[in-house]
């Protein structure tokens, strides 16, 4: 994206910053806002597929026998035993 070109001296960096928000001031507001926005949009979708994904695993793996040996052991019980699955 463009967002982390340089890397400066602790010094350095308010000055710099300063320099490129007055830049960025200077653009078409609407063009800024839009460009931000699908900036954002992969970042939305690829996180919204991430959740789905990890949602539908978790599902799966809680119809598991590895999911049903580690609930019927009570915490301060015995230990789960997943060796078997191996």
């Amino acid at each position: 994206m463009g967002l982390v070109s340089r890397i400066l001296p602790p010094a350095e960096v308010l000055g710099h910053a300063k320099r490129q928000c007055a830049r960025l001031a200077q653009l078409p507001p609407a063009a800024l806002r839009e460009t931000k926005r699908l900036m954002k949009a992969g970042w939305r979708e690829a996180t919204a597929r991430a959740i789905a994904e990890e949602s539908a695993a978790f599902g799966r793996l809680l119809q598991s026998a590895e999911a049903r040996e580690a609930f019927q052991r009570l915490p301060g019980s015995a230990h789960a035993r997943f060796s078997k699955f191996r």
